[in-house]
């Protein structure tokens, strides 16, 4: 019988972007599956979330996408605004508790903090789908070899 845990990892490059994917899967009765990491476009979340479906029948499944180059957060807008009340209400909240004042990880943790364009269209000048689609799927070969 094959085994429902296992983890793979992908790396690849296209242009200035490099993608690393990890993908760890875990018995479950039905999929369940978590996107971590880098913010992406939701084009690239949909098309991550269709390979996995396609490739994966159940498990509860986390897929950590890593980004790093040049163009690595296109298709990303930070919203300064929302940054601000974010900052303001963690700050105030961290003084009513005596701790110490939230850093920048934990501002751009908030909801609509970070967004996807969707204005944002890879035509494959920034690499970012391709890369990250790249690693996904070297991932999930290594996944797959590991459960067998």
């Amino acid at each position: 019988m094959r085994s429902m845990t296992g983890y793979g990892r992908g790396v690849a490059s296209q242009g200035e972007v490099r993608a690393t994917v990890d993908v760890r899967a875990v018995n479950h009765r039905f999929l369940d599956l978590k996107l971590r990491g880098a913010p992406l476009a939701a084009a690239i979340e949909d098309a991550i979330a269709a390979r996995v479906r396609g490739a994966i029948e159940r498990g509860s499944v986390a897929v950590s996408v890593n980004l790093a180059g040049g163009n690595a957060l296109a298709g990303v807008r930070i919203d300064g605004d929302a940054a601000d009340r974010a900052h303001r209400r963690l700050a105030e909240l961290a003084a009513r508790l005596a701790l110490p004042g939230p850093d920048l990880a934990r501002v751009l943790a908030q909801p609509g903090v970070v967004t996807s364009d969707d204005r944002f269209d890879d035509d494959g000048a920034t690499g970012t789908s391709g890369a990250v689609l790249e690693a996904l799927e070297a991932a999930l070969v290594q996944l797959n070899e590991m459960r067998s």
